[in-house]
């Protein structure tokens, strides 16, 4: 995720640098045309500037459209995010009121509340596709993390195992059954903030939008070069760059905000939520070992 810090210019440019390159040899072959035809030869083609205005604001249009929708997206993703965190601090506060405070509980509800800090950095590995997370091996003991990476849906699997604990919790007596329940009905609660994230991750944004929008960027410049045959060349080419480059970027942002699970400085910030969480986690159960978060050295955490 960006953080309220001045991008680097060199981040920005490698965004846009394709579509940069490309137009400016767009350019240039329209530019090397006009000037190698005779202009009374291209006199009859000339297009009015008005008409590549119109373009440039039916492409705005267009891309205020995908940018809304694009943030929507990712605002939903952050919102789910924002559900996981309420959560897992709901899970183990619910386990340490209602089960209390004694050797016999303690070693069980430590177990668990490693369990959902593994859940969180799990899933997060699995949303980025990067595997089973490292934070796995010194978060499970042996056993756990042997279940944990035979199963094809690693935060599924840490989800069962906290079930099973909480269900013997139950079985001696340490919750009663209105316990049991509202302990359930959280990691419920997990599951579908997981389900809700897998279904972003896997819900293909209409490759159509960006397909057009890219052909309307270069129409729009093709016009664009034609009105202003009458400019230098080089003060042309300059100009149909500096016109398309906000587009591009438009284009950009809206094509990496719509995919926020894509470990990408623009994704949402799930391994620092996790590491967040962790923190809280561990000082709720009073445990000795809690990490200390480092403040981001970048543009951008993950």
């Amino acid at each position: 995720m960006l953080i309220n810090r001045r991008l680097p210019l060199m981040y920005i440019f490698k965004q846009i640098q394709p579509d940069v390159m490309i137009s400016m040899i767009f350019a240039g072959v329209l530019i090397s045309l006009e000037h190698s035809v005779p202009h009374n030869v291209l006199e009859p083609f000339q297009i009015p500037v008005a008409i590549s205005a119109f373009l440039g604001t039916a492409i705005s249009l267009v891309l205020s459209f995908m940018l809304a929708q694009s943030y929507d997206r990712w605002w939903e993703a952050r919102k789910v995010w924002g559900a996981v965190v309420n959560d897992s601090r709901s899970l183990v506060v619910q386990l340490t009121a209602f089960a209390g405070r004694n050797p016999e509980n303690d070693e069980c509800i430590r177990r668990i509340t490693l369990r959902q800090i593994g859940w969180c950095f799990a899933l997060t590995n699995s949303l980025r596709g990067l595997g089973t997370s490292p934070e796995l091996s010194r978060l499970l003991s042996a056993d756990d993390l042997a279940a944990v990476e035979s199963h094809a849906n690693q935060p599924l699997k840490l989800v069962d195992l906290n079930s099973k604990d909480i269900s013997e919790l139950h079985a001696s007596n340490q919750l009663n059954d209105y316990q049991q329940v509202q302990v359930d009905s959280t990691l419920v609660r997990l599951v579908t903030s997981m389900g809700q994230a897998e279904r972003i991750k896997n819900t293909v944004f209409p490759k159509t939008y960006l397909l057009f929008l890219r052909i309307f960027i270069y129409v729009f410049i093709f016009s664009l070069a034609v009105s202003l045959a009458d400019l230098e060349a080089i003060f042309e080419m300059l100009l149909l760059v500096l016109i398309g480059m906000p587009f591009f970027m438009l284009k950009r942002t809206a094509l990496y905000m719509q995919d926020p699970f894509e470990n990408r400085p623009t994704d949402t910030a799930m391994l620092t939520i996790s590491k967040n969480i962790e923190v809280n986690l561990r000082q709720l159960i009073d445990d000795q070992d809690v990490p200390k978060i480092d403040p981001p050295e970048t543009f951008f955490v993950m």
